[in-house]
């Protein structure tokens, strides 16, 4: 490129930068306040390997060579992406249908004067996740 046209991309910059820089922090801080609200269809992705290596990268990237600010809120959105990702089955519950007990009140139902007709989660098996 020409020095003179490389001036002008440079002085260009320098007039928006402040900008940019403001829309990047309210694009940020509003993707922290909404970040619970992405949908489960795109949450899925969090859980996976490259994407956590992509994130880190580009949290890096943002550090090095915009601001540290910038980079520090980056990896905020990434964590509470990840954490917010949907479970494979529910906390590792599993036999959750309702049943119906025909055995002696529990001792609060007695208390309380409560008779339920059937319960859910009676009885609860756990399995660790990935087995």
């Amino acid at each position: 490129m020409a020095p003179k046209a490389q001036n002008h991309l440079l002085d260009f910059y320098k007039k928006i930068e402040y900008g940019l820089h403001t829309l990047l922090y309210i694009v940020l801080i509003v993707a922290i306040i909404y970040g619970q609200q992405i949908p489960d269809s795109i949450k899925v992705y969090g859980p996976n390997p490259l994407y956590r290596i992509i994130a880190f990268i580009l949290v890096l990237a943002v550090t090095l060579y915009i601001s540290p600010i910038h980079g520090l809120l980056l990896a905020l959105v990434i964590v509470l992406y990840v954490s917010f990702t949907p479970g494979s089955n529910g906390e590792g519950y599993q036999n959750s249908l309702v049943t119906a007990r025909n055995q002696r009140r529990w001792f609060d139902e007695e208390v309380l004067g409560e008779n339920p007709v059937a319960y859910q989660n009676d009885r609860v098996t756990t399995q660790a996740p990935n087995t």
